[in-house]
């Protein structure tokens, strides 16, 4: 059965994120709208949406553990997020606006 986002949302874990997605692909297609790039990343992410940039994107990124190390509004159809504070391991992103909701995507930092 499909899980409602909202458990989705809640309860991250890496077979969910990292289903079919090898973590050495430098661009990551969430879907044909959003982009994610590089990944693994040592400093820069970059997010590159077609989406009406009326509509912001927000964007989460979880530790291996599931507690939030970062949020951010994307308003713009490019956005850069500096990863430099962040320590070196496994992370999940998830992407979601008030219309749509992303697949949760495995994110390396090194």
């Amino acid at each position: 059965g499909t899980i409602p986002a909202k458990d989705r949302y809640l309860s991250l874990n890496y077979t969910t994120c990292s289903s079919g997605t090898p973590a050495g692909l430098i661009e990551m297609n969430v879907s044909d709208d959003l982009k994610i790039f590089p990944n693994p990343s040592d400093g820069l992410l970059y997010i590159q949406t077609q989406e009406n940039t009326n509509a912001p994107i927000y964007v989460s990124i979880y530790n291996y553990i599931g507690h939030a190390a970062g949020k951010y509004i994307v308003t713009t159809s490019s956005h850069a997020i500096d990863l430099s504070s962040y320590s070196k391991g496994i992370y999940v992103i998830k992407a979601e606006t008030k219309k749509k909701n992303y697949l949760p995507i495995k994110l390396v930092v090194q």
